[in-house]
């Protein structure tokens, strides 16, 4: 029996699968598309709520929407829906910082798995997430601190957005070592939602709840209200990647019109070039000009979306 001709063939193309290895490392793919497979696998790993006492209070961070302040209506008896009455130099408000950046975790396996999965998506959640430290027994800034002073350097530059709630009396002269401090670690923030509460003591979400101020709260208020003090000009000096400041302002005493006034002020004094008393001078010249800071308040209920109402009912 003759051999089948293509037995004794010589010089034959190997076929595409001989010799070859077929297999596609991970490692080996594209850095942007492992980037891309990295922020799936935290996008859907949710941070899981530990077991607590029942009977042990704890604090409850739920969604913070907000919208710009409405200011009162000026002398043709109309209404601004954010500071154009009072400045006119951009007639649209700037789009607000999201309210619902994810709450989730990079998996350890993954960190794991070699030295380079670990360099490459570790700082992912810190990127990502927004960092909430509110008020609750003490100021959100005690949280912030014993958080923060817990990170490691590049876990501290790689928080890029941040939600803090503080009293006015965390910014007075004679307190003012600890936001200095924490302004100082988060050099890398691109993204802050700032809640300033001058009604001392005020449990803010509790309408019309507002008492008496001490002569300390006074001092603190007569600080803030002014924003050329150390706070603002030391302390968001420090923050060189800060593109937006969301102030919002609970304080019983104000007009919508003051506090859009007072942020507008705030906004010059951080985007101010003179280098003097009045100026940030630990920002760099091209960065100058680059931060947005928007009055803000909290968004009623009532005029939420089904979206954010759903969220809503679910955290709580």
């Amino acid at each position: 029996m003759e051999p089948h001709p293509a037995s004794s063939l010589t010089g034959l193309a190997a076929s595409p699968t001989q010799g070859t290895d077929t297999k596609i490392s991970f490692l080996k793919l594209p850095y942007e598309l492992r980037l891309q497979i990295y922020h799936l696998v935290h996008q859907g790993s949710p941070i899981q709520s530990e077991e607590r006492t029942p009977w042990y209070p704890f604090s409850i961070c739920t969604l913070h929407v907000v919208q710009h302040v409405t200011a009162e209506a000026g002398p043709d008896k109309t209404t601004e829906t954010w500071d154009v009455r009072l400045s006119r130099r951009s007639p649209t408000p700037p789009r607000l910082l999201s309210a619902h950046r994810p709450c989730t975790h990079m998996p350890t396996a993954l960190l794991l798995a070699c030295h380079q999965t670990l360099v490459e998506a570790r700082c992912i959640p810190f990127w990502e997430n927004e960092f909430a430290f509110i008020n609750w027994f003490s100021s959100g800034l005690s949280s912030a601190l014993a958080f923060v002073r817990g990170r490691q350097p590049w876990q501290r530059a790689a928080m890029h957005f941040v939600r803090l709630e503080v009293f006015a009396r965390d910014l007075a002269e004679e307190r003012l070592t600890e936001w200095l401090e924490l302004c100082a670690m988060l050099s890398g923030l691109r993204g802050l939602r700032l809640t300033l509460s001058t009604d001392a003591g005020e449990a803010y979400r509790v309408p019309g709840t507002v008492k008496p101020k001490t002569a300390g709260d006074a001092r603190a208020l007569v600080a803030v209200r002014s924003s050329k003090t150390r706070w603002a000009t030391d302390g968001l000096g420090h923050l060189r990647e800060l593109r937006q400041l969301e102030v919002e302002l609970v304080d019983s005493t104000w007009s919508g019109s003051e506090k859009v006034a007072w942020c507008r002020q705030l906004e010059a004094l951080v985007q101010s070039q003179d280098g003097g008393d009045g100026g940030i001078r630990t920002r760099h010249s091209e960065e100058l000009g680059k931060v947005a800071v928007v009055c803000v308040e909290r968004k009623p209920a009532e005029v939420l979306n089904s979206t954010e109402a759903t969220a809503l009912q679910d955290e709580s």
